[in-house]
């Protein structure tokens, strides 16, 4: 479904906010089926966003559990002679942190295959200085080469004979940190030509900066907007 990228961001903006007030689990577990639906109808691919969310599954089941074991209050739900480990109350409340999770990560891939160019230009139609928005584009275009940089190194290491699994974990953690050196010089390096490729066109000489590419929201757009603030609207009457 093509949208504007104004639409999506606010359903972003209403899917993690609900996440954060929400802490019954039906009502979790209701925003979840909305928010996974919601990434579907913007484009999100199945195959692609299931298989990323494998990526936190340890994430979620480590929070949950963490939740269960410290949280102390009703009734006993396994006990091992005097020990009681798990109450209702924690394993109610780890349910909740797990699914806020899977909401946040639902949430997210609403903005899955949106294209950069079409971001930037939402979030300056959005009233936002462009310095800023071209900031937080830049960050989230690096953090992936910079994890790829990574990649190759430890890659190029084991080329040259490294073998990982037989280096004792406490030198494995002391080998990945001498090859941030390497990512971190080559991370300043682009940087560097980063700036000297804005300021040979100008960048930050205007307060306004002109753009060729201009969203326009369409009525269809309005209208999904009016129906996702009402809809969190109603949701909220009908929680309290």
């Amino acid at each position: 479904m093509k949208t504007d990228p104004r639409v999506k961001l606010l359903s972003l903006l209403l899917l993690t906010t609900a996440a954060l007030i929400f802490d019954r689990l039906p009502w979790l577990l209701g925003l979840l089926l909305a928010s996974l639906l919601l990434a579907l109808l913007f484009g999100a691919r199945p195959a692609g966003f299931f298989r990323r969310a494998r990526a936190f599954i340890g994430l979620l089941l480590a929070v949950a559990l963490l939740q269960c074991l410290f949280t102390r209050g009703g009734v006993p739900l396994l006990q091992i002679g005097d020990l009681t480990l798990i109450y209702k109350e924690g394993a109610r409340l780890g349910a909740a942190a797990a699914l806020r999770y899977l909401v946040i990560i639902c949430a997210a891939a609403v903005l899955a295959g949106e294209s950069s160019r079409r971001l930037v230009a939402g979030l300056s139609g959005l009233g936002l200085p462009y310095t800023l928005v071209f900031m937080l584009m830049t960050a989230l275009r690096f953090l992936p080469q910079f994890r790829r940089s990574f990649q190759d190194a430890v890659i190029s290491a084991q080329l040259r004979g490294v073998d990982l699994k037989a280096v004792p974990r406490g030198k494995r953690l002391g080998f990945y940190g001498s090859l941030l050196l390497p990512v971190l010089s080559e991370a300043l390096l682009r940087s560097r030509e980063l700036a000297l490729a804005m300021e040979a066109r100008g960048f930050g000489a205007y307060r306004e900066r002109t753009a060729y590419f201009k969203l326009k929201m369409q009525p269809g757009d309005w209208l999904l907007a009016v129906l996702l603030a009402a809809a969190f609207a109603g949701a909220l009457i009908l929680y309290f």
